[in-house]
């Protein structure tokens, strides 16, 4: 359910302001991106801008084609896009930022566990198992799980969820496995796990822009007082693109973390590939964040 591009540069924001609270990362990474080319991001955004981007009567689609009224995905939405194999964001290599980025996110953490929030078939996980770390997994669509569990030969068995959440339990036999084939929402309330390191492979950007707020608040439940949060996110237009991906505006997040997270941008690349030039969006744009938990949170 991860929808995301993957890069090799990790640029900060160009000729843009830096947010108030948000620290801009000792790792960068300069892939040599021209000037004019960023410059013509960050122009394309101020034409959206001015020119207006709620354009009601505007046919919009999704990243599948689709035309729709509604951007929003439900469960069965969901379930039905991996069905039906329409699994394109799906990414067949190891996403870089977590590359780059794994020392600074277990950095004084011993033997950390992992969560990877609406996982998908991510290969990500059996890196993270490869490196000797403990993953754990939430996924609706059971499809996803299997195809994880088969293409990455690893032996699994399966038990109900206890309550009266619908869903399964998939664990790995000889691996530190566990997904969750559940509603993502419910997760606090079927499993007392509490993770180190969350790892956000366009997992916010591909929920319902509604639902921000219930997932934010879930994450929270979910980790260590010391936790932290490495996420990947979007910024794009919605002129003609319904998503997902959804934008997300870097106050957005500050006004919706600030209190419990400290932040870090750790990229802000154009992102723009043939795929995201058939939603019909005027730019595309990858930045992370390494969010850490404050230390008054930490104490609470």
């Amino acid at each position: 359910m991860s929808t995301k591009n993957g890069d090799r540069a990790y640029d900060l924001e160009p000729n843009s302001k830096r947010h108030k609270g948000i620290h801009q990362s000792e790792f960068e990474i300069n892939d040599n991106v021209p000037k004019e080319k960023t410059s013509n991001v960050t122009s394309k955004k101020e034409d959206v801008k001015q020119n207006g981007v709620h354009h009601e009567d505007t046919v919009k689609r999704n990243q599948f084609g689709d035309v729709v009224s509604d951007p929003n995905i439900s469960l069965e939405g969901w379930i039905n896009v991996w069905k039906k194999g329409r699994t394109k964001f799906h990414r067949r290599e190891v996403h870089s930022i977590l590359t780059n980025f794994l020392p600074k996110l277990v950095e004084g953490k011993e033997n950390p566990t992992f969560f990877v929030p609406l996982c998908g078939k991510s290969v990500d996980m059996k890196w993270l198992l490869d490196n000797g770390y403990e993953v754990y997994g939430c996924e609706i669509a059971e499809d996803g799980i299997l195809q994880f569990f088969e293409e990455q030969e690893i032996s699994y068995v399966i038990e109900p969820l206890e309550g009266k959440v619908e869903g399964k339990i998939y664990k790995g036999k000889d691996l530190p496995i566990v997904i969750f084939m559940c509603d993502f929402f419910k997760l606090p309330s079927v499993s007392s796990v509490r993770f180190d390191c969350v790892w956000d492979r366009g997992s916010f950007a591909a929920i319902n822009t509604k639902d921000r707020s219930r997932y934010y608040d879930v994450l929270k439940k979910m980790m260590k007082p010391d936790g932290r949060w490495l996420l990947d996110s979007f910024e794009l237009d919605h002129v003609k693109f319904a998503g997902p991906p959804f934008n997300l505006d870097t106050t957005e997040l500050k006004q919706l973390v600030d209190d419990d997270f400290s932040i870090e941008q750790v990229r802000y690349k154009d992102a723009m590939n043939d795929w995201s030039r058939t939603w019909d969006v005027s730019y595309f744009i990858v930045k992370d964040f390494l969010l850490t938990r404050k230390e008054k949170t930490m104490e609470k």
